[in-house]
């Protein structure tokens, strides 16, 4: 598992948002196994993984990452992010994912169609091995990671 891959649009990474250590976590999982192509459909869109593949990929115990997957899961059907659009000065805001399905085996999640634009044909962007963050445990070293990460590709 350890050569999944997060491609995030730059603007998604310095956006504004408030998640739990654990809906990023989610998040930055379902990201790292999207296969970012040319305007997807709602099936490219959608990830479905074990609860097994998860807890290798986070280095817990299957039983945890349950838990923490059912609650993140719910919790982030609530969550919001902004992101500025500078071209008329003004921002939008929309979900991350807009549908989760539970079964005594997985998790599927389906991203939001409004976050195509930074997720996929991405031309300016970070991208970050999925192993260097799993063992952070403050939602804001990811935070942090990224906005770092973007600063220095736009430097280059």
């Amino acid at each position: 598992m350890s050569e999944l891959v997060v491609f995030k649009a730059n603007e998604l990474a310095v956006s504004r948002y408030d998640l739990t250590e654990h809906e990023t976590k989610l998040i930055l999982c379902g990201v790292a196994l999207l296969n970012p192509t040319e305007n997807p459909t709602e099936e490219q869109r959608t990830v479905t993984f074990t609860y097994q593949q998860y807890a290798q990929m986070m280095g817990i115990s299957r039983e945890n990452a349950y838990k923490a997957l059912v609650k993140s899961a719910r919790d982030l059907m609530t969550r919001t992010v902004e992101v500025k659009d500078p071209l008329v000065k003004g921002f939008e805001i929309f979900q991350w994912v807009n549908y989760a399905r539970f079964t005594s085996e997985h998790l599927m999640l389906i991203f939001s169609p409004h976050i195509v634009p930074y997720l996929f044909h991405l031309k300016k962007f970070i991208k970050y091995n999925l192993e260097h963050v799993k063992a952070f445990e403050n939602k804001y070293s990811m935070r942090v990671n990224e906005w770092l990460l973007k600063e220095l590709t736009e430097r280059k």
